[in-house]
């Protein structure tokens, strides 16, 4: 069950290295239009305004980029989750089948030590 994790976060790394680097990218997009608007204030706003709109244009692809591969990694990081549930409810439910007494017994220590738990 382990090799499962390792396999899926293995899977789930490059994309996020991936995006990280897409989200990189759009940041130096913005930091060159910020600096392209700066100097072109001094000239004429309306430079400075255009300098501005181009680096945010530039950026949007980078940034949809980005989004995209984080919500692969995080529908990764789910499914994940999801497979191991059903594999705890599973190995769950046949502990209790093959020992009932047993179940039962850890039932019963477990409301008591919570129910004591509780009271405090």
């Amino acid at each position: 069950m382990l090799s499962k994790n390792t396999d899926k976060n293995a899977i789930s790394e490059p994309l996020q290295i991936h995006a990280s680097s897409h989200l990189q990218a759009a940041g130096n997009h913005l930091l060159q239009a910020g600096r392209n608007a700066a100097a072109g204030v001094g000239d004429a706003g309306s430079a400075a305004k255009a300098a501005l709109h181009d680096g945010l244009a530039g950026a949007g692809p980078e940034l949809s980029a980005a989004r995209e591969e984080l919500n692969q990694a995080g529908g990764a990081a789910v499914a994940n989750v999801s497979q191991q549930w059903t594999d705890l409810r599973g190995r769950s439910e046949n502990f209790v089948r093959d020992r009932p007494l047993a179940a039962l017994g850890l039932a019963v220590a477990g409301g008591y030590l919570l129910s004591r738990l509780l009271r405090r």
